[in-house]
């Protein structure tokens, strides 16, 4: 026997906020300190507005000048940590920012204090996962797919997330490693990437409750190309 001690309800672990409402039987994990402290070290406060033009589009091609004196690295790595952890929310805004990182121009540090600014003002959004939701271990999953954004190489971009008790557990907003010739193509590729997460996921559980029911998944593609070759069990 391993000796155990009962330290109360979980409040901090690892930088995360843990809030427990037995009554309405909520968890919700959040990062609400250190997306403030990143607007305060930004200059970002609660309530300030960042210029953000609607449409925004960045581009590889962008004549402005390169910025070396802003620390564009520092701000898209903190947002990615934010992106990856318990806002799944900017995953996406973040992903088509930060792949400037080599070199930012104006119109990106823009880009990224905009993102900022809506995390600030955003700072008590996080993950809440609801008790009686889950029956046995289902889980919704969603895949998507942005045909051919990237002008420089003309690839793809695959979005996907699990929910399971009310909360998503992975997520990813990412570009594909192929060059997709069609939407249909960019799209299945999408909903290969996500089903990966999901067989992942239903390995560990029926390692950890072997017991447990595990039923037919729900998988969500607007695509109808894509769920045809999902489907067909020739393909």
């Amino acid at each position: 026997m391993v000796p155990v001690k009962n330290l109360g309800d979980l409040r901090w672990y690892s930088g995360y906020f843990h809030e427990r409402d037995w009554d309405a039987g909520t968890v919700k994990i959040s990062q609400q300190t250190y997306a403030e402290e990143l607007g305060m070290e930004f200059g970002v406060e609660y309530g300030k507005e960042v210029p953000f033009p609607v449409g925004l589009k960045l581009s590889e091609f962008d004549q402005d000048e390169e910025v070396v004196s802003w620390p564009f690295r520092e701000l898209m790595g903190s947002l990615m940590w934010l992106a990856t952890q318990t806002r799944p929310d900017i995953a996406n805004a973040v992903r088509a920012v930060a792949r400037y990182c080599a070199s930012p121009k104006e119109i990106d540090c823009r880009a990224g204090l905009g993102i900022l600014g809506y995390v600030v003002r955003t700072s008590d959004l996080g993950i809440t996962f609801r008790r009686g939701s889950v029956a046995g271990l289902s889980m919704e999953v969603f895949a998507d797919a942005d045909y051919a954004s990237k002008a420089a190489d003309r690839r793809s971009v695959s979005g996907g997330l699990v929910m399971c008790g009310g909360g998503c557990i992975p997520w990813f907003s990412r570009t594909q490693k192929c060059v997709t010739l069609s939407t249909t193509e960019a799209e299945y590729v999408s909903l290969a990437d996500v089903m990966k997460d999901v067989l992942f996921l239903r390995q560990v559980w029926r390692c950890m409750l072997p017991e447990a029911g595990m039923p037919c998944i729900p998988v969500f593609e607007d695509n109808e190309g894509a769920i045809q070759l999902a489907q067909n069990p020739i393909s």
